[in-house]
């Protein structure tokens, strides 16, 4: 790991088989042995489950932010881990805040209420998710 800027990881639920493929920046500090993720649902998972039932196994380093984006983007398209009910993955990765940034612009309408919200972070407020 010498000289490397971060690693490309799974993380697997032992109780149900379900995976997250994700990135994390190697630091000074030990934080980075033990992380497993930070998807909302693999997150949500971990809080069911219990950390003890869920393996990291590093399956790639980068060099570098760029390097580390484009492997963790090649991953989760290797397995199409998105669109598979396998993986808790929720989008392609990579330049995650750039994607959020832009699922965050765009207006949603609650087809139920008629209700317009100017993004998906403030629809999923109102009902009640994101909070707590």
């Amino acid at each position: 790991m010498e000289g490397k800027y971060g690693f490309i990881y799974i993380t697997t639920n032992l109780v149900n088989g379900k995976k997250y493929i994700g990135q994390k920046k190697l630091d000074n500090g030990s934080r980075w042995k033990s992380y497993l993720g930070s998807g909302v649902h693999l997150q949500k998972a971990i809080n069911k489950y219990g950390k003890e039932n869920f393996n990291r196994e590093i399956i790639d380093y980068g060099d570098n932010l760029e390097d580390l984006n484009n492997l963790e983007k090649y991953y989760i398209d290797k397995y199409d881990a998105v669109n598979s009910d396998e993986f808790y993955n929720m989008i392609d990765g990579g330049n995650v805040s750039e994607e959020l940034a832009m699922r965050n612009s765009i207006p949603i309408i609650n087809i139920d209420t008629g209700l317009v919200f100017k993004s998906i972070k403030d629809a999923g407020l109102w009902c009640g998710y994101g909070e707590g």
